[in-house]
């Protein structure tokens, strides 16, 4: 799947594993990641190829400031020629800036996999 930006591999979105929902791109998620997102209380895991699109990281950027868990996996190799857009990285660093405030989840992590993904 891939909207404005968005491609989405996995998404684990949960209170705890027996309501986690898991959805297998390309498919039409974009609505479950959105909910899943919204609806997350504890913890949001994301595998996602390629990460540009504002209103999920806005999304994201929410749920950090309420504490939540966040883990991100980055990974570049299936879709985008192993580099993050320019959007991707403003993206990546605005997260990593948000989870690194005082306050924030201490457990908040971003991986970034792929030969060219340095964000800086």
């Amino acid at each position: 799947f891939k909207t404005a930006g968005l491609s989405l591999a996995l998404v684990i979105a949960a209170n705890a594993a027996p309501n986690a929902r898991f959805a297998v791109g390309p498919d039409s998620n974009y609505l479950l990641l959105v909910d899943s997102l919204k609806g997350a209380k504890s913890s949001i895991w994301i595998n996602i190829y390629e990460f540009s699109q504002a209103p999920i990281a806005a999304l994201m950027i929410d749920k950090i400031r309420e504490g939540i868990e966040v883990k991100i996996l980055i990974e570049t190799q299936p879709c985008c020629n192993n580099k993050m857009t320019d959007d991707a990285k403003k993206i990546v660093r605005s997260l990593h800036n948000e989870m690194k405030k005082p306050g924030a989840n201490p457990n908040n992590q971003i991986f970034l996999m792929g030969a060219n993904v340095n964000p800086a």
